[in-house]
């Protein structure tokens, strides 16, 4: 076609050439932030039991988050598993929040804190649900399910095994001693954040 190379054109070739782009991406995303979990196991914690343990219960909350999905949906979109696995992978800070404080190995058994956690981005989610977007109530629902099956596991499960943090893990002294102020990391949070909405321009297309 006019000395450009190109000999024919459909809009469909263009359709599942980005439908492959994406899945690509999508299994990228999901094998980064499992070999990303794993090594920060293998490297810190060195509790191959824990390591275990945990990548089975974040895995079988994905599982959940998409039965959900698919339950209501009956077309589940790629963005869903890509975006919502990295949701779901947040719910490892319950995990570490009991681990290091010592409620599993601890007679006193306090899940307040992590409870509010969970209710906060269940409540956000939970918001996001109504919204007409679809994909975006897919990620919502995802994201709830997923959270709430690992809550359950690493909340109730996991206490009846006495967990305690190994003696020869390796110990992040830089980032326990609080060698940042705080203040700092807020206020510059508040000029990113506010530079973030003056470049912030909205499109009608």
């Amino acid at each position: 076609g006019y000395g450009s190379g190109v000999t024919a054109f459909a809009p469909h070739f263009f359709t599942a050439e980005n439908s492959a782009r994406i899945k690509k991406e999508v299994n990228l995303i999901i094998t980064a932030t499992m070999v990303l979990l794993l090594l920060f196991y293998a490297l810190t914690l060195r509790d191959f039991k824990v390591l275990l343990l945990t990548s089975t219960a974040l895995a079988s909350s994905l599982f959940v988050g998409l039965a959900a999905v698919t339950s209501l949906f009956d077309e589940v979109s790629i963005f869903t598993l890509a975006f919502g696995s990295g949701i779901a992978m947040m719910a490892v800070d319950y995990f570490f929040h009991y681990y290091f404080h010592g409620y599993y190995c601890a007679r006193v058994k306090s899940r307040k804190k992590v409870f509010y956690a969970f209710l906060t981005t269940v409540s956000g989610f939970g918001i996001l649900c109504f919204a007409d977007f679809p994909l975006i109530r897919q990620l919502a629902l995802f994201g709830i399910a997923a959270l709430a099956f690992s809550y359950f596991q690493f909340s109730f499960l996991f206490a009846s095994w006495r967990f305690a943090p190994k003696e020869r893990r390796y110990r992040l002294r830089a980032l326990s001693t609080g060698f940042v102020d705080p203040k700092i990391v807020f206020g510059i949070a508040l000029l990113l954040l506010g530079f973030a909405f003056s470049e912030l321009r909205f499109s009608g297309d």
